[in-house]
């Protein structure tokens, strides 16, 4: 869809362009929450808040990609894991 068309579905439908501002704005505060994270808490932090928050992401997702992640590497994540076990 061209910009143009967008804008102006959005302004023909004000309760749509509440509902497409609420997921930007959520996905704006959870992304600066994700890069604070990155900043401010350890890896094992990161993990730890991960596991708390989606369990069933960590049992579906391959560790590798978990690692990636988190901003770590696999063997750095297999460590994390063998010590909070």
């Amino acid at each position: 869809m061209k910009k143009a068309t967008l804008e102006t579905f959005l302004q023909n439908n004000p309760a749509l362009m509440r509902v497409v501002m609420n997921q930007l704005s959520e996905r704006f505060i959870a992304y600066t929450e994700y890069f604070l994270s990155r900043i401010k808490e350890s890896p094992e932090k990161r993990y730890i808040s991960l596991k708390e928050h989606d369990p069933q992401l960590i049992k579906r997702v391959p560790d590798h990609y978990i690692a990636s992640f988190l901003g770590i590497t696999p063997v750095s994540l297999s460590r994390i894991k063998t010590r909070i076990k």
